[in-house]
């Protein structure tokens, strides 16, 4: 199944603070981050929203996924998936919802 991953306009904010907190930790080396960024994409795009150590977590609103990416980030997401046309093909598309340092509460 054809997997894409964005990142929903709301998380702008979080985003932005989660780079910043990375660069800082990570000695200002803006690459290494944008490293970790595209690794967060390809492990959600290969196991298609389901790595492992990720769970569910209903009662938070909207109902979402929610998983530690590494020691010092966690992110939220949901899944949708999307036919393209009557018999067109089926795209599972993961939104992140938030990205933060510790897990979503």
């Amino acid at each position: 199944m054809n997997c894409t991953v964005r990142f929903h306009v709301d998380t702008e904010r979080d985003f932005a603070k989660w780079i910043h907190g990375n660069d800082v930790r990570r000695g200002s080396h803006p690459a290494i981050t944008e490293a970790l960024i595209d690794e967060l994409i390809s492990e959600l795009k290969a196991s298609e929203g389901n790595p492992i150590g990720a769970f569910f977590v209903p009662q938070l609103q909207p109902p979402r996924w929610v998983w530690r990416f590494s020691s010092d980030t966690w992110i939220s997401y949901i899944l949708r998936t999307k036919r393209t046309g009557l018999f067109g093909s089926v795209t599972l598309e993961v939104i992140v919802l938030s990205i933060a340092s510790e897990q979503p509460a």
